[in-house]
This record gives structure tokens, C-alpha cells and sequence, in this order.
């Protein structure tokens, strides 16, 4: 009565084409690098280009590949990140396909999770280590001896300053701080 057959043979784009952009650790030179790989299983794809971009998509240019035309020949790509490990980088393919016309495939391949602040280009880490370290000190000692409160307030600030990446301190000694400020807070209030 009814003929299914579930035998299909998908093709197109989206079926036969498949890409990665990634970073790898090279253990031997004990630095970052962007590897792009391509393959079309039905060779319809006319030509690839790879770009590599500094803080986002079609910023600052880091890298630019020859078009290619062959993209069997292609393999893996390796496309090396030095000066760029602690930075947003963006990878971007560029295909032009027979069937699907052109496609961009984009991804974020490392974010850069500080927030910069415009004087650490014209200061050093160790002055903006003294200048926070400081400016904590004066916030500890306008606060009251009786109060525990601001011992969290201090400590909370470093862990802002410490997340933003604007001081430069140790995370285990940060929630030792964090822990025994929090003792004492818990024990002062509790002797009322």
C-alpha cells in the first residue's frame, strides 16, 4: 500500500561541508596557535579564504590566508598567536559554494575577560598594585575599629580590582582574606 524508504542520501551544504577553528597548544615552543581545517565531501566549494582577528569580528587583521581553490589540498592550517594569547581573538571562514553562494562561519576563539582601563598603558602593574593596595588601606582605616563590616567591604573591592584584572594578587590569599574577615564579622556580631 505504502513504499517508505528511510535509505536517504543527504547532501548539500550543509551536509557535506565541515570546518573547525580552534586554538592548540604546541607543548615543544610552549605557544598558542589557530588551526583551521576544511573538507567538502561533495567538492562543491569554489574557494576558502581564513582571516584571524584581534578584539572582534573584522577588527584589527592578525592573519589572512591565500584563497584557495583546492580545498582537498588544504588539510590543517596552523596559524600562530604570538603576541595575541591574552587577547579576544576571532577566527572567520569565508566559502564561496556552487549550491549555497557565499557563507561566512565565524567563532570566538579566546576572550580577553579584563576590563582595560586606560592608565594601565602608561603605568606599570607593580604602580597599580601600590595604588589599590593603598587606596584599600585608607578604606580599612576611615572605617571604625568596631566594625567588622568594612574588613568585607575591603576585601570584596580587592576581589573586584583582582577579577578586572587591575591588581595583581593571589586568589588563594584573596579568600584567605575573605574567609577570616568573614570570621570575624560572624563573631563580632554574634558577641552582641
Amino acid at each position: 500500500m505504502y513504499d517508505v524508504n528511510l535509505d536517504s542520501d543527504p547532501t548539500g551544504f550543509s551536509q557535506s561541508v565541515s570546518y573547525t577553528m580552534r586554538i592548540i597548544n604546541d607543548t615543544e615552543t610552549n605557544e598558542s596557535a589557530v588551526q583551521f581545517a576544511y573538507t567538502d565531501l561533495d567538492e562543491l566549494t569554489e574557494s576558502v579564504q581564513f582571516r584571524v582577528y584581534a578584539d572582534r569580528l573584522n577588527g584589527t587583521l592578525i592573519y589572512e590566508s591565500d584563497v584557495y581553490h583546492n580545498t582537498s589540498e588544504i588539510g590543517s592550517l596552523i596559524v600562530p598567536l604570538t603576541g595575541y594569547e591574552n587577547r579576544t581573538v576571532v577566527g572567520d571562514i569565508e566559502i564561496v559554494h556552487a549550491e549555497a553562494g557565499t557563507q561566512h562561519a565565524s567563532k570566538l576563539l579566546n576572550k580577553d575577560w579584563g576590563i582595560g582601563m586606560g592608565l594601565q598603558d602608561h603605568v606599570s602593574q607593580e604602580f597599580l598594585n601600590w595604588f589599590f593596595i593603598i587606596l584599600l588601606s585608607v578604606v580599612a582605616i576611615m572605617s571604625s575599629i568596631k566594625t567588622s563590616m568594612s574588613a568585607l567591604v575591603v576585601t570584596a573591592l580587592a576581589f573586584v580590582f583582582m577579577l578586572f584584572g587591575w591588581m595583581a594578587i593571589s586568589g588563594g590569599v584573596l579568600a584567605l582574606a575573605i574567609l577570616i574577615s568573614l570570621l570575624d564579622f560572624l563573631a563580632k556580631r554574634k558577641g552582641r
